[in-house]
């Protein structure tokens, strides 16, 4: 089984059914405190920000709003997920935006 993680939590209902069903540990993490506490991560262990769910998870998938909001979770100093990923992580971005 996997170490996968989780960051932006908005949309991610249909992906919930699907990984709360896996044997996969999940680490999810959101920028918004009201998200996390109410997109029924019951039972998930939650990352304190996207470099915990980096070094917690061998796939890190993420799911954000925009532009700037990927750059924040991926990027972001000093607590983006790239700071603390390892050569052998799987990222993945779900979200739709320009670049």
């Amino acid at each position: 089984m996997a170490n996968l993680g989780f960051i932006g939590l908005g949309q991610w209902q249909p992906y919930r059914a699907a990984l709360a069903a896996s044997r996969h540990s999940l680490t999810v993490y959101d920028r918004n405190a009201k998200t996390r506490r109410g997109a029924g991560c019951e039972g998930r262990s939650g990352g304190t920000d996207p470099a915990e769910v980096a070094v917690r998870s061998e796939i890190v998938l993420s799911c954000v709003a925009d532009d700037a909001a990927v750059e924040a979770v991926l990027l972001g100093r000093p607590h983006g997920a790239l700071e603390q990923v390892r050569p052998s992580t799987l990222i993945i971005d779900l979200s739709t935006i320009s670049r």
